[in-house]
């Protein structure tokens, strides 16, 4: 399970290790937005590995039936998370509506569902997308082709995954094209509250004995190791190190508030530091973990 999976990168290159291994598997992708699904299944077809591909229209959050956003019930010790947390994550620093692309999240989200479309529009939608076909050229991604609409997510029972991927939305703090860029510390509180809901999530759509692998491109540590401790406090989960390694260990505060990664569980999770000398990259932060 691909929780937020636009553009659809990760999604395609995970399918294609399914097959070149050869041994079976499927993967399922989820994003808020019609048109980004529609693209993730459109990168598929172009990979080669649409049959391994199914994408959904969903709310990460909500993709779990019987659990309320931000829990998942049977198992969880004492976690909550607030419905409407995470303002950074779903508007960005500034104060204005949503829109397509949201500074401040590396996977922009719609702040709601898609509203309904009248019969009319639809009916006028796919003769534009025929017409197109007609003349040989692609569809227009719109929020409301045929192609994004029949997509909906079904909901999923807890435990239905053996593996879950959460690149959760972030700050982006990481990129160095927003080394410039000003967010306050409430907003970097709110993003990493709202990636609790997502994460959340994912422990209950994955299997006992399941792995789960948690990313950002952020070096925020509110968003990287305080989610670390927040899960295995939270959750049945044990951190295993993730692997190959690549990157230097995460950070280790005990005094920090709240409060971080032991020196063991820093040396299992993966930060990447622009500022590092020795590399040229990105800010990168992985973990690991194995289901209870």
């Amino acid at each position: 399970l691909d929780m937020c999976a636009a553009p659809g990168g990760k999604t395609t290159a995970l399918a294609g290790r399914l097959a070149a291994a050869g041994q079976g598997g499927t993967i399922t992708a989820l994003d808020r937005s019609h048109v980004k699904v529609a693209h993730i299944r459109r990168l598929a077809r172009e990979a080669g590995v649409e049959a391994l591909v199914t994408a959904y229209r969903a709310d990460a959050c909500r993709c779990v039936r019987g659990l309320a956003a931000g829990s998942t019930g049977a198992g969880e010790r004492g976690a909550t998370c607030a419905e409407g947390a995470g303002p950074a994550a779903e508007r960005g620093p500034s104060s204005g509506p949503p829109q397509g692309d949201v500074a401040g999240a590396r996977h922009p989200h719609e702040s709601q569902l898609a509203a309904p479309i009248s019969e009319g529009l639809r009916r006028r939608l796919e003769r534009q997308a025929l017409a197109r076909q007609r003349h040989g050229q692609q569809p227009i991604l719109s929020a409301h082709t045929a192609e994004g609409r029949e997509a909906e997510c079904p909901g999923f029972d807890p435990g239905s995954f053996d593996h879950v991927l959460c690149d959760v939305p972030c700050s982006a703090l990481g990129l160095r094209p927003r080394f410039r860029h000003e967010q306050t510390v409430e907003e970097l509180v709110g993003t990493a509250q709202y990636q609790r809901r997502i994460l959340a999530a994912g422990v209950g759509a994955l299997r006992p004995g399941g792995t789960m692998v948690f990313s950002t491109c952020t070096i925020s540590h509110l968003e990287n190791e305080a989610n670390v401790r927040w899960l295995l406090d939270s959750f049945p989960l044990r951190l295993v190190p993730a692997l190959p390694r690549l990157g230097g260990p995460g950070l280790v505060a005990p005094q920090a508030q709240p409060p971080l990664l032991t020196a063991a569980e820093a040396a299992m999770v993966q930060r990447f530091d622009p500022g590092e000398p020795a590399s040229d990259t990105i800010g990168f932060f992985i973990a690991k973990f194995v289901k209870l």
